[in-house]
Protein backbone atom coordinates (compact mmCIF):
# COMPACT_ATOMS: atom_id res chain seq x y z
CA UNK A 1 0.00 0.00 0.00
CA UNK A 2 1.24 3.21 -0.79
CA UNK A 3 1.42 6.53 1.16
CA UNK A 4 -1.23 8.21 -1.40
CA UNK A 5 -3.77 4.88 -0.93
CA UNK A 6 -3.09 5.60 2.87
CA UNK A 7 -4.42 8.87 2.44
CA UNK A 8 -7.56 7.89 0.28
CA UNK A 9 -10.86 7.92 1.60
CA UNK A 10 -10.79 3.82 0.91
CA UNK A 11 -8.12 3.26 3.83
CA UNK A 12 -10.06 2.78 7.11
CA UNK A 13 -9.15 2.19 10.36
CA UNK A 14 -10.39 -1.40 12.05
CA UNK A 15 -11.00 -1.72 15.74
CA UNK A 16 -11.20 -4.97 17.91
CA UNK A 17 -12.83 -5.04 21.06
CA UNK A 18 -13.81 -7.66 23.25
CA UNK A 19 -17.05 -7.14 25.50
CA UNK A 20 -16.84 -8.60 29.07
CA UNK A 21 -18.74 -9.51 30.98
CA UNK A 22 -20.92 -10.94 28.49
CA UNK A 23 -22.48 -10.38 24.79
CA UNK A 24 -25.70 -8.45 27.08
CA UNK A 25 -23.59 -5.30 27.03
CA UNK A 26 -22.76 -5.63 23.45
CA UNK A 27 -25.36 -2.78 23.12
CA UNK A 28 -24.08 -0.49 25.41
CA UNK A 29 -20.74 -0.33 24.16
CA UNK A 30 -21.38 -0.20 20.16
CA UNK A 31 -24.63 2.54 20.67
CA UNK A 32 -22.07 5.04 22.18
CA UNK A 33 -18.73 4.04 21.89
CA UNK A 34 -17.61 5.97 18.50
CA UNK A 35 -19.90 8.90 19.75
CA UNK A 36 -19.06 10.09 23.08
CA UNK A 37 -15.80 8.85 24.15
CA UNK A 38 -15.35 7.95 28.23
CA UNK A 39 -12.63 10.65 29.19
CA UNK A 40 -10.70 9.07 32.00
CA UNK A 41 -7.56 10.48 33.14
CA UNK A 42 -6.38 7.49 35.21
CA UNK A 43 -7.50 5.02 32.45
CA UNK A 44 -5.39 7.38 30.09
CA UNK A 45 -2.83 7.28 32.46
CA UNK A 46 -2.55 3.33 32.25
CA UNK A 47 -2.97 3.05 28.68
CA UNK A 48 -0.27 5.32 27.69
CA UNK A 49 2.12 3.56 30.48
CA UNK A 50 1.25 0.33 29.10
CA UNK A 51 1.89 1.28 25.36
CA UNK A 52 5.39 3.21 26.41
CA UNK A 53 6.16 0.22 28.45
CA UNK A 54 4.98 -2.39 25.30
CA UNK A 55 7.47 0.05 23.10
CA UNK A 56 10.46 0.36 25.21
CA UNK A 57 10.85 -3.39 25.49
CA UNK A 58 9.25 -5.27 22.56
CA UNK A 59 12.11 -6.46 20.10
CA UNK A 60 12.04 -7.49 16.72
CA UNK A 61 13.93 -10.78 15.76
CA UNK A 62 14.18 -13.18 13.37
CA UNK A 63 11.59 -13.14 10.48
CA UNK A 64 9.98 -10.36 11.72
CA UNK A 65 13.13 -8.01 10.79
CA UNK A 66 12.76 -8.36 6.95
CA UNK A 67 8.58 -8.15 7.41
CA UNK A 68 8.66 -5.15 9.41
CA UNK A 69 11.36 -3.39 6.79
CA UNK A 70 8.97 -4.69 4.17
CA UNK A 71 5.89 -2.74 5.63
CA UNK A 72 7.68 0.90 6.63
CA UNK A 73 8.95 0.93 3.45
CA UNK A 74 5.43 0.00 1.81
CA UNK A 75 4.48 3.04 4.34
CA UNK A 76 6.85 4.95 2.66
CA UNK A 77 9.18 5.06 6.42
CA UNK A 78 12.91 4.75 5.99
CA UNK A 79 13.07 4.05 10.09
CA UNK A 80 10.97 2.06 12.31
CA UNK A 81 8.04 4.04 13.42
CA UNK A 82 7.61 3.22 16.72
CA UNK A 83 10.62 5.69 17.13
CA UNK A 84 8.08 8.35 16.42
CA UNK A 85 5.62 6.43 17.79
CA UNK A 86 7.37 6.43 21.37
CA UNK A 87 8.81 10.27 20.89
CA UNK A 88 5.00 11.58 20.06
CA UNK A 89 2.69 9.64 23.27
CA UNK A 90 5.57 11.40 25.71
CA UNK A 91 3.76 14.66 25.78
CA UNK A 92 0.67 13.23 24.37
CA UNK A 93 -2.35 14.30 26.36
CA UNK A 94 -6.15 13.42 27.11
CA UNK A 95 -7.14 15.83 25.34
CA UNK A 96 -5.32 15.18 22.32
CA UNK A 97 -7.02 11.53 22.24
CA UNK A 98 -10.53 13.47 22.61
CA UNK A 99 -10.27 15.46 19.80
CA UNK A 100 -8.41 12.85 17.68
CA UNK A 101 -12.60 11.33 18.48
CA UNK A 102 -14.23 14.02 17.49
CA UNK A 103 -11.80 14.87 14.12
CA UNK A 104 -12.18 11.35 12.85
CA UNK A 105 -14.27 8.91 14.91
CA UNK A 106 -17.73 10.74 15.78
CA UNK A 107 -20.49 11.22 13.27
CA UNK A 108 -19.19 8.37 11.05
CA UNK A 109 -20.87 5.51 9.65
CA UNK A 110 -19.42 1.87 10.30
CA UNK A 111 -19.67 -1.57 9.85
CA UNK A 112 -19.59 -4.00 12.81
CA UNK A 113 -18.48 -7.73 12.94
CA UNK A 114 -20.37 -9.46 16.35
CA UNK A 115 -19.83 -12.93 16.47
CA UNK A 116 -21.62 -14.81 19.58
CA UNK A 117 -24.73 -17.11 20.22
CA UNK A 118 -27.56 -15.67 18.39
CA UNK A 119 -29.70 -16.37 21.66
CA UNK A 120 -27.65 -14.53 23.86
CA UNK A 121 -27.36 -10.90 21.93
CA UNK A 122 -30.45 -7.97 22.27
CA UNK A 123 -30.85 -8.37 18.58
CA UNK A 124 -34.05 -5.33 19.07
CA UNK A 125 -31.38 -3.42 20.72
CA UNK A 126 -28.63 -3.81 18.11
CA UNK A 127 -31.38 -3.42 15.35
CA UNK A 128 -31.03 0.04 16.68
CA UNK A 129 -27.62 0.84 16.14
CA UNK A 130 -27.76 -0.39 12.60
CA UNK A 131 -29.67 -3.47 10.29
CA UNK A 132 -28.59 -6.84 10.70
CA UNK A 133 -27.43 -9.70 8.41
CA UNK A 134 -26.90 -12.65 10.05
CA UNK A 135 -24.32 -14.66 8.04
CA UNK A 136 -23.90 -18.59 8.33
CA UNK A 137 -20.74 -20.78 9.65
CA UNK A 138 -20.41 -21.80 5.87
CA UNK A 139 -20.76 -18.20 4.35
CA UNK A 140 -18.03 -16.96 6.94
CA UNK A 141 -15.44 -20.08 7.52
CA UNK A 142 -16.72 -21.87 4.49
CA UNK A 143 -18.10 -25.31 5.27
Amino acid sequence: MTPEELKSEFYRLACTFYVSPGNERTYVVLSGLNENMPESEAAFKLAKDGLTNRLRTKRIIKGDIIWSYINAQDLGQNVDPRIKLYNDIQDMTLKDIADFQKQWVKGRTYVYCILGDKKDLELDKLKAVGPIEELTQEQIFGY
